[in-house]
């Protein structure tokens, strides 16, 4: 009777076995998706919809500053980085030289806004009631020298209230950020930066990808820093924080799964004097763990 009852439970065990890898490779069984912990009320297309446009819009985008000692320098290692990058086939888009099309965009956008943005002076003006000298402010506008007026500024912005916004923002960051030949360059005393951005592939917090592309990282900032006199590359984004998180996880599920499991060891050895219990212990979490497994495939579907 011991003995069918062992083989029934063997041919058990390997049905479930059986089951469960045929169930995992055949569709994926893990779902990552915080929105899936919801109750399904709760999970609404526009809700999905929305998490996704800013997982695709902010969590897969990088930038690196490359410096330099000069601009122009910058710009060269930039153009090596580019290249390596470009090639290493994890980017969606990358991009050096901006896009003409992104900052006519950006434009339409503060056009569309332009009596929400007002510079200091021009708030100072209408806050205090001094019609004046807005009225003077505008008029050197129109009849000053070297005046920017033309007939499709004065029907969109006849007052010049987002041209004189835009001047002072201008006024404020020209001395460190410009924008020459299409590269977005920043200057400090010591050294000239240019912006590198780009759109990954896939999520930075795949394993694969982390895997494949820091090495790509590193090395590319080794080069550059060889090849061109005190260049350097300052990376931004999702991308190098979960690069961190990961490898301070993996260390300290290793210490300490490492340090438990011999600890666990040991004290077995040390009270029953024997490996069997041990292996007992495993045997019997591993068929709880499949078990379980395979309850959670066959009635949740993942």
């Amino acid at each position: 009777m011991n003995r069918l009852g062992g083989v029934a439970w063997l041919v058990i065990l390997v049905g479930l076995l059986t089951w469960t890898a045929w169930r995992v490779s055949t569709e994926p069984v893990v779902n990552t998706d915080l929105l899936s912990l919801l109750p399904q009320t709760e999970r609404t297309s526009t809700m999905q919809n929305a998490a996704s446009r800013i997982r695709d819009r902010f969590e897969r985008r990088i930038d690196i500053l490359v410096g330099a000692a000069d601009v122009s320098t910058a710009v060269t290692a930039a153009q090596y980085a580019y290249d390596r990058l470009a090639a290493s086939g994890h980017f969606q888009s990358l991009q050096l030289r901006q896009d003409t099309d992104a900052m006519t965009q950006t434009g339409r956008f503060y056009l569309q806004q332009r009596f929400n943005f007002l510079s200091d002076d021009i708030r100072r003006q209408l806050g205090s009631g001094d019609e004046v000298d807005f009225k003077q402010a505008v008029l050197r506008r129109y009849y000053g020298f070297g005046g920017v007026a033309n007939s499709a500024l004065l029907e969109l912005d006849p007052l010049f209230v987002l041209t004189d916004f835009l001047d002072e923002l201008g006024a404020r960051y020209s001395g460190n950020l410009q924008l020459r030949d299409g590269y977005l360059t920043l200057s400090t005393a010591t050294h000239g930066y240019v912006l590198l951005s780009g759109q990954l592939n896939t999520s930075p917090f795949s394993n694969e990808l982390q895997n494949e592309l820091s090495p790509i990282l590193k090395s590319v900032r080794a080069e550059i820093a060889d090849q061109f006199s005190g260049a350097t590359m300052l990376i931004a984004g999702v991308l190098p924080h979960a690069v961190a998180g990961a490898a301070t996880a993996r260390a300290e599920v290793s210490s300490v799964g490492l340090g438990s499991l011999i600890g666990i060891t040991i004290l077995v050895l040390i009270v029953f004097r024997s490996v069997l219990p041990l292996c007992l212990t495993v045997l019997s979490i591993a068929i709880g763990c499949l078990g379980g497994l395979t309850a959670c495939l066959a009635v949740f579907g993942e």
